[in-house]
């Protein structure tokens, strides 16, 4: 199992691995999804698969701009007031080539909120150039 230390993250390099990782406590299953009281996920795309909520972003939105990121804040919170306690989510990172500082911090905070809900979160298919904006201080300069 291909996991990447992190001292935020659970990274891993598939999905499989990551819904493995996820499946290995039992807990109580995601809620069906409806339409989020209303709200339309603009910079996020959300199934159900196994009773894990799996996340991914839209990457036509996600463009490194401050409204993009603005966007995916926004999101994230809205996503994060939804999940009942105990959710399991996988956040999929396939197609995405850049991840900027401010969407960091975003997903750290979706992050927190989730972990204070006893929830789990674990990031999968980051490709090279998004894991190493995760990893700042091993950034050339």
């Amino acid at each position: 199992m291909a996991k990447y230390r992190h001292r935020t993250f659970e990274m891993f390099e598939f999905h499989d691995e990551a819904a493995a990782a996820l499946a290995l406590k039992p807990r109580e299953p995601v809620r069906p999804l409806g339409n989020l009281d209303g709200d339309h996920l603009e910079s996020l795309n959300i199934t159900v698969l196994e009773q894990i909520l799996h996340v991914r972003f839209d990457p036509d939105v996600l463009g490194g701009e401050e409204e993009s990121e603005s966007q995916l804040r926004g999101d994230l919170t809205r996503l994060a007031k939804w999940l009942q306690n105990d959710s399991r989510v996988i956040v999929d990172f396939e197609g995405i080539s850049q991840f900027t500082p401010g969407s960091i911090e975003a997903l750290e905070t979706f992050y927190q909120r989730l972990k204070a809900k006893g929830s789990r979160l674990v990031l999968c298919n980051l490709d090279a150039d998004v894991k190493a904006s995760f990893y700042p201080s091993r950034l050339p300069r």
